[in-house]
Formats: C-alpha cells, structure tokens, sequence
C-alpha cells in the first residue's frame, strides 16, 4: 500500500480478539476497542528521515530555520491583523496589489512601533513545548 504522499508503506493491524484480550494493550494504545495498528516505512525513507532528523540538530539548520522563524511571524501578523488569508479581489493583478498593499501596510506598522518605542511580542510557546528540557549552549 502507499500512504497520501505516494510513498510505499506497510500497514499492519492486529487481530480485534487478540488485541483486546491482550494483557498489555493499555502500553500498546489508547483506543478502547480497536485493535492496535502499525505503519511502517520503506528502510530507504526511515533511513533518510533520521538524516534529516540529524541534521536539524546542526548549527547552519538553526541559523537558516530563526529566518524562517521570522517570515512565519510577518506572515503571521499580515493574517491576523490585515486579513492577508481572503483575497478581497478576484484576478492574479488585483490579488497582487492587495499583497504588496498589505506588505507595505506591515513595514507602516512596524515603522510606527519603533517610532513610539512599542515593544514586539514574545513568541508564545506552548504547554508541552515548555516541557522539553532546555538546550545548554
């Protein structure tokens, strides 16, 4: 079978009788009376997947991923603030223009909160990402 991507993958699942009868189910799943189901990746993708696993761990991922970091947060801003998701306009010109209008109405903000000294919020983080223990530099 193949997942969504088209990537080739192994699904198991096991017998409802079995399963359910199992002495340790509650270390195996959650669901209260579906048998337990597996899926499993070609060697070559989980191989490939822990490289890229490793290699976000590097500083030069860390450094290229904060400009990512702060992309997300002007995107962000442009969405909550500036209705940037819903194109007001139907045409490729005028959906343009109202992008570079909301781009320029963005760089306006922030030009205003510099001028007043208005301090930018922190990035919130969540309940279980403060969980994770903390990286020593």
């Amino acid at each position: 079978m193949r997942d969504q991507h088209g990537h080739p993958k192994l699904y198991i699942r096991f017998d409802e009788k079995t399963c359910r009868e199992c002495p340790c189910r509650s270390l195996c799943t959650r669901a209260q009376d579906k048998p337990r189901r597996l899926s499993i990746r070609s060697q070559e993708e989980f191989l490939q997947l822990q490289r890229r696993r490793k290699q976000q761990e590097t500083e030069e991922f860390q450094m290229t991923y904060a400009n990512r970091a702060g992309i997300e947060g002007t995107h962000s801003q442009g969405v909550r603030a500036l209705g940037l998701r819903q194109s007001r306009y139907i045409g490729l010109q005028k959906a343009s223009l109202q992008h570079s209008l909301i781009a320029a109405a963005i760089n306006l903000l922030r030009l205003d909160n510099f001028i007043t000294g208005e301090k930018t919020e922190k990035t919130r983080i969540s309940h279980f990402a403060a969980l994770a223990p903390k990286k020593v530099a």
